[in-house]
């Protein structure tokens, strides 16, 4: 569930829709290249 990379996990995700320190995906925090609220880079 935990430090998933490409998959459907919550935190510190990679490549996957999770929640808080994604890439490259639709998160909510700290997100890049992806759909963020907070502290966001390249959201839309």
């Amino acid at each position: 569930p935990d430090e998933l990379r490409g998959g459907p996990g919550r935190d510190d995700l990679l490549g996957g829709p999770g929640k808080d320190r994604l890439v490259g995906g639709g998160g909510r925090d700290r997100c890049r290249g992806g759909r963020g609220a907070d502290t966001a880079q390249s959201c839309p």
